[in-house]
């Protein structure tokens, strides 16, 4: 299993992708969680209001679940980062199996 992380603007935007990477299999769930990021960019220091997305997926699907988020997402430079899953209970795997195979 694989968790991978992303952070988006605005929420709604978040929920349609989401939506999207479950309607095609790549995903079994999506949370969106309210933050703040403080990150360099072009100039200096910015901080400002966003949204963590965290997506589960099957080791199978994760790498076209990148390239679907990659097309999707609306910054010119998004972050998005895989976590190997190295131990989850075995009802959510077969949850995950069940669904996206």
């Amino acid at each position: 299993m694989k968790i991978v992380l992303t952070t988006i603007k605005e929420k709604e935007n978040g929920i349609a992708i989401i939506k999207e990477l479950l309607a095609n299999k790549l995903a079994v769930c999506g949370n969106i969680i309210e933050g703040s990021s403080v990150y360099l960019w072009e100039n200096g220091i910015v901080e400002e209001s966003e949204y963590l997305m965290i997506i589960k997926t099957s080791n199978e699907k994760e790498k076209a679940l990148k390239d679907q988020l990659e097309k999707k997402h609306p910054y010119e430079v998004p972050e998005i980062v895989t976590i190997n899953v190295e131990s989850v209970n075995s009802k959510y795997v077969d949850y995950l199996q069940q669904w996206i195979g």
